[in-house]
Formats: C-alpha cells, sequence, structure tokens
C-alpha cells in the first residue's frame, strides 16, 4: 500500500489484494462470507466494492453474495476536478493509472490465482465505467481506446485486443473514486431471482439467535428446506444449503422443466395455497414472493395470505422462514404473517435492479401445532 487512500498490491510477503463487487444491500452477506477464511483483512468497504487482503493460499474464495470478484490493481480517491477540461483531465488520469501502479505485480498475481501457466501475453479488454459527474467529461469508449494506448508501452505482460480478450480489465472512473482490477469471475447473465440474492436468503437461516451474526447457527445435514414458488431453482442451488435435503414446488411446470438444481432436490408441481405436504414437515422455508412490475398489487395482495397460511402448516414450530417481497409492502406482509403466527425477527434491505425489496426473517411459534 503506497499511502492511507491508495490502494494497490502489497508490496512484499504472500499477500494479495482483491476486491468484491456487489449490489447494494449486499455487504453484510459479502462480509461475513469474507470472515470465514481466515487470515483475511478488509481494507476497506464503500458503495458496491470491498476490498481486501487474503494469503495467496486462500485466494481463491469466491463469496456467492458478491457479483464478481477481481484482483486489485489501483484504487484512489478522484483527483481529478469537476471543470478539469476534457484533454488535461484524459492526461492526469493516464498519469494516475501509470506512475507507480504495481501492473506487472498484479498480472503475476492474477496468473498465479487462474492457474495460467503461459508465458505469454495475457489477452486483454478494458472495460471502462464512468458514473455521477465525471461522464460530463469521460465517454467511456474514447476513454478505454486512449487508456489502451497508453498502457501498451507501459505494461509487458498486456496485450490489449478488442475481441477473446482472457481477461477484463475493469476501469471504474466516479465522483469520489478511480477504481482498475483484473476480473477473476464473471458476471453471467441470470433470468428469475439471482444467485447471490439466493444465497443471501439462505445465510439468513445461518444467523445467531440475537441476529447479529451470519453462520453461528450451521445447518445440519438432512435438514428439510422448502421453496414453495421455487421458478428455475435458484434458491435450492444456493451453496450453504448444499447438505441439506430440499424440495422446490412450483404451479408452472414449464418453470420446472428448465430448472437445474442441486442433488437432493426434489421438485414437485403444485400450488402453493395447497402444498401436498403435511404438517409441521419442513424445517426451514425460503420463497421469493411474487411482487415487481409483473404482478398487480390486488393479485398479489390476493395471493400472499394463502401463502403465508401454508407455509406456517407446514413448518416445524420454532424454525424460520425467510421471505423476499417489496419494501413498500413491508407492512402488509408484517401483518400477514402475524395473523399466521409469525415472528418478524430482522430485515435486509436489498436492490433487486431499480426494485427495493426486503429481506425478511420470520420464525414460527412454539406454541403453534
Amino acid at each position: 500500500m503506497t499511502d492511507h487512500d491508495t490502494l494497490t498490491q502489497p508490496q512484499e510477503g504472500d499477500f494479495v489484494s482483491l476486491y468484491c463487487t456487489l449490489g447494494r444491500g449486499m455487504d453484510p452477506f459479502v462480509k461475513a462470507e469474507l470472515l470465514q477464511v481466515e487470515q483475511i483483512k478488509i481494507l476497506k468497504a464503500i458503495e458496491g466494492k470491498i476490498f481486501f487482503e487474503t494469503p495467496t493460499s486462500s485466494a481463491n474464495i469466491r463469496p456467492t453474495t458478491a457479483e464478481r470478484v477481481l484482483v486489485l490493481i489501483y484504487h484512489n480517491k478522484q483527483q481529478i476536478e469537476p471543470n478539469t477540461p476534457a484533454p488535461l483531465a484524459f492526461t492526469q488520469l493516464q498519469k494516475m493509472l501509470t506512475n507507480g501502479v504495481p501492473w506487472e505485480r498484479s498480472v503475476r498475481y492474477w496468473r498465479l490465482l487462474k492457474d495460467e501457466e503461459s508465458e505469454e501475453k495475457v489477452l486483454a479488454r478494458l472495460n471502462v465505467k464512468v458514473s455521477g459527474g465525471k461522464r460530463k467529461i469521460f465517454k467511456p469508449e474514447r476513454l478505454a481506446g486512449s487508456l489502451s494506448k497508453c498502457l501498451r508501452l507501459s505494461v509487458q505482460s498486456l496485450e490489449f485486443v478488442a475481441r477473446g480478450a482472457q481477461v477484463s480489465i475493469d476501469v471504474h472512473v466516479s465522483d469520489a473514486f478511480v477504481t482498475v482490477g483484473m476480473a477473476l469471475t464473471s458476471g453471467t447473465l441470470q433470468f428469475g431471482l439471482r444467485s447471490t440474492t439466493a444465497s443471501a436468503m439462505a445465510m439468513c437461516l445461518t444467523l445467531s439467535h440475537d441476529n447479529l451474526r451470519f453462520f453461528e447457527r450451521p445447518l445440519s445435514t438432512g435438514e428439510v428446506i422448502l421453496d414453495p414458488m421455487c421458478g428455475k431453482g435458484s434458491i435450492p442451488n444456493a451453496k450453504c444449503l448444499l447438505r441439506t435435503v430440499k424440495i422446490g414446488v412450483d404451479n408452472d411446470p414449464a418453470q420446472l422443466a428448465v430448472a437445474k438444481v442441486s442433488n437432493n432436490t426434489l421438485l414437485l408441481l403444485a400450488d402453493a395455497t395447497k402444498l401436498p405436504l403435511r404438517r409441521d414437515l419442513v424445517d426451514h422455508i425460503l420463497c421469493d414472493l411474487p411482487f415487481g412490475l409483473k404482478y398487480s398489487k390486488d393479485g398479489f395482495r390476493t395471493l400472499i395470505p394463502d401463502v403465508m397460511s401454508e407455509i406456517v402448516r407446514v413448518l416445524k414450530p420454532g424454525r424460520r422462514a425467510i421471505l423476499l417481497f417489496a419494501r413498500s409492502e413491508r407492512q402488509f406482509l408484517k401483518e400477514c404473517a402475524e395473523n399466521c403466527g409469525l415472528k418478524l425477527m430482522r430485515t435486509f434491505e436489498i436492490m433487486l435492479g431499480v426494485l427495493e425489496a426486503e429481506i425478511f426473517v420470520f420464525l414460527k411459534n412454539n406454541e403453534l401445532t
């Protein structure tokens, strides 16, 4: 590290600096996953990114609630003044990303973590994102072209290409920071519930009784987990649930036909308001309830109370129901739950694209039979 604000690769020792990108509201989940790894040190957290240092022997960590993991090349506070003319701003940014920045060391770490043994140049593509007021100065396509030309002269281990790249080098220029990293993982286009959100919901089952710490209540082998509206199966596939028995229910045969689920998963074609399961059968319930632009308010307000009644019927007393729903309908869901005998333990506010959502952690009263 070069100074208090600048983050780069450690100059010595068997450590590597990485960072995760994450959705809004996912910070507590990603941090908890990172801190499960021995000797990890979280260096800094800003909106959408968490920077951390880890031994190279543990650097294969891939938090399931993070969007991507990248090898850190450079991160610092924004030093370009808002009204700087574009030509001068380009020059300042180029100097910022070349003078003293450990590109070669970062590429070596990337090769190590990707098991790339070839000594040939790594084919790279710049992926430039500009946000905030800096969009008035920088155009992403022009900035990518300008930086590629500059870096071709100063970084010997990389060859910048338009197609066929082995790695994406992300450059994010915002009003507050400049961040550059080499991607170790790539985000994938997903339909339905994102795997990161499903993993966050599953992690809520491991919350301690005071609801402050994750992984305090590990799931036991053979515990039965139910998703009564499973769709394409994102929740049953959550890594946190690997040792459990999963039941996925959906009333759409087309969804179940394309569902890709892990072992120990039973898929059932049935209605969430009439589950073909006996009372007090399942240990925990995870469900992405219907909301958003595809559903009318009257539609889900009619459906949800019946679904909640079935959830309570099949859930064992003293066990948890983790539900994803619209933040704007928090009071409605809370009232439905209380009427059925579920107690709200905690909520986590997250963003699903432009939708404001919330993960609700409910507990079924022990007195209910």
